[in-house]
């Protein structure tokens, strides 16, 4: 994914075809289908930026297949977005417009994904005059975690609260349960433990009703949460979790600070208990977040 990314164009991004070449590269030697396709969209990104479009609308094409295929609705709205305006530019209006259209009455279909409308609105025939809230909330999420990184509570817990606000309008968004376990982890770390399993209690009922795809992220940042408390039960059966769960959120890149903290909550907890800690481990693997939460949510 890295080289994925390096490799998709744009004012913003790097511009490099030889990581796109290498992402391609990887993700064949690996198998891995997800992979692949990331690269295949963005390798026709890159060529409908470069004017090519036939090319581009190749790359999107194969892209959209496999990701039906396997069903990921994230990176299938993506390709479908990008190949809709692909079309467009290309003067194919009615196909690019039907395209475009096509994917925001499937997104109106699946219960919290609604905030992604305006944004996908934005996208269509290329206009950007339009509101784009989840946009907004997402950077307000990342600030939250950056800040908290950092070690700059208030601030994390200001940008949490603000991403929080911006959602707020009767739908819960796929960025919700990221941000209040962020908001935990502060909680946790400014010694508030009742307050920090209130906001992961509400982490999780956020995931239970959104975008499934945000459940290692969750579980990974509530694994550290309960080490943070002395729970070294539930971090360990949320580290089995987020182990045993493939990473679905929208760009999977796990920090090296995401990274660290879930390492430290499983040695720790695996030192703590010790012989038993195999069956803690296996058995969060084969729960639900709910189930692995659970002595972090209900306060003993």
């Amino acid at each position: 994914m890295v080289h994925v990314l390096r490799g998709r164009p744009g004012p913003f991004h790097q511009y490099d075809k030889e990581h796109n070449c290498i992402a391609m590269e990887m993700a064949t030697e690996v198998g891995d289908q997800v992979a692949q396709t990331n690269a295949e969209f963005y390798r026709g990104v890159r060529f409908w930026w470069e004017g090519r479009h036939d090319e581009a609308l190749d790359c999107m094409g194969r892209a959209r297949v496999s990701a039906e295929a396997f069903g990921d609705v994230v990176l299938l709205g993506h390709v479908m977005r990008m190949s809709g305006l692909a079309l467009v530019t290309s003067g194919e209006h009615e196909s690019g417009v039907a395209t475009q259209l096509e994917l925001i009455q499937m997104i109106e279909q699946m219960p919290g994904l609604e905030i992604l409308i305006p944004h996908l609105y934005m996208h269509l025939g290329n206009c950007r005059d339009l509101d784009n809230r989840a946009s907004l909330i997402h950077v307000c999420a990342g600030l939250a975690e950056i800040y908290a990184d950092l070690d700059l509570p208030e601030r994390a817990l200001e940008a949490a609260a603000r991403s929080l606000a911006v959602s707020t309008g009767g739908t819960i968004t796929f960025y919700d349960p990221w941000t209040l376990a962020t908001a935990a982890r502060v909680h946790a770390g400014n010694g508030d433990e009742m307050l920090a399993r209130s906001v992961a209690a509400r982490a999780v009922e956020a995931l239970l009703g959104t975008f499934d795809g945000e459940t290692h992220r969750v579980a990974s940042q509530l694994a550290f949460v309960s080490h943070q408390l002395g729970e070294h039960g539930a971090a360990l059966r949320l580290a089995g979790l987020a182990d045993a769960t493939p990473d679905r959120r929208e760009l999977p890149f796990r920090s090296p600070g995401e990274q660290a903290r879930l390492q430290t909550a499983r040695d720790v907890a695996r030192a703590e208990l010790g012989a038993t800690a195999d069956e803690v481990y296996a058995r969060g693997a084969a729960s639900n977040i709910t189930e692995a939460a659970s002595a972090l949510i209900v306060p003993r």
